[in-house]
């Protein structure tokens, strides 16, 4: 169950004139992400270089060792983690 402390849309959280920014998948679709340069030790996974929350709905197709590249540089999934507010924690490595 997602539970949020907010009721507003997650869309204002995934604008890229705020937080986020335009990630490429292999597809060569794009999608809304917020990076974050920090390791995020809950994950679980050694040498994770980058951290991005993605809204639930766009990381449903994003699998472990697809590519994903942000500001031209490409990336690897290691990591998927389910959040309790309807995003998901993706842990990359380069």
């Amino acid at each position: 169950m997602t539970v949020k402390f907010y009721d507003d849309d997650d869309d204002i959280f995934f604008d890229t004139d705020d937080f986020a920014e335009v990630a490429t998948l292999a597809d060569g679709s794009t999608i809304n992400v917020i990076p974050s340069r920090e390791y995020v030790e809950t994950l679980g996974v050694e040498n994770c270089d980058l951290t991005i929350v993605v809204k639930e709905a766009d990381a449903e197709n994003l699998s472990h060792g697809d590519e994903i590249i942000i500001d031209g540089i490409t990336y690897t999934i290691r990591a998927k983690q389910q959040q309790d507010d309807g995003s998901v924690v993706v842990g990359l490595t380069r």
